[in-house]
């Protein structure tokens, strides 16, 4: 009757490790999956970068953001990107999105604003679409309408390429510019 008893229990234990092998999931290989497969979310991001000599070059801030390890680039909610690279040259760039690729190329989309602060600048703001811009270099192209304006005078074209670092904007295509002679 012993023997009888043991190959029972046997079975169940037999049968019982078989089902639980059958139906458990490997918790490591899910975490590696979902690491790749799903980003890491932040809200409320900022990022200071600082350049070579050890200033600032720029401030980024963000409601939300999300990495992709497997595409290594982040998606940015409502940016702020506050450039800082040039002594006495300073622009504050808002967006609804924003992408920064892994070579510092951040594109932006959605009713860009590009505001300058510094005080007595001729061109004082700029408005598009699209924009993409090299975080390293200052480098910045787009190919849709874009609208530049100061005090007095409003320069819109079809594209605009350039670099904040050399304060050269140049507007692209189409190009019409309207001039208020009041002082």
């Amino acid at each position: 009757m012993k023997w009888q008893l043991t190959i029972v229990l046997t079975l169940i234990a037999a049968g019982l490790a078989a089902w639980l092998l059958l139906n458990s999931v490997d918790t490591g290989s899910l975490s590696r999956c979902q690491g790749e497969l799903a980003p890491h979310r932040i809200t409320d991001l900022t990022v200071l970068r600082y350049n070579e000599q050890g200033n600032p070059a720029y401030r980024l801030t963000a409601v939300a953001a999300r990495y992709y390890r497997s595409q290594q680039q982040v998606d940015f909610e409502e940016p702020q990107l506050q450039l800082l690279a040039v002594p006495q040259v300073s622009w504050l760039i808002q967006a609804h999105q924003a992408r920064l690729l892994k070579k510092q190329q951040l594109i932006l989309q959605g009713d860009i604003v590009g505001t300058s602060l510094m005080q007595r600048s001729l061109l004082q703001g700029v408005r598009t679409e699209q924009l993409q811009l090299d975080l390293d270099s200052g480098a910045l192209s787009g190919d849709c309408p874009v609208l530049l304006y100061g005090e007095h005078w409003v320069t819109q074209g079809n594209g605009l390429q350039g670099n904040f670092n050399q304060r050269v904007l140049t507007v692209l295509n189409a190009v019409r510019t309207h001039y208020d002679g009041q002082p």
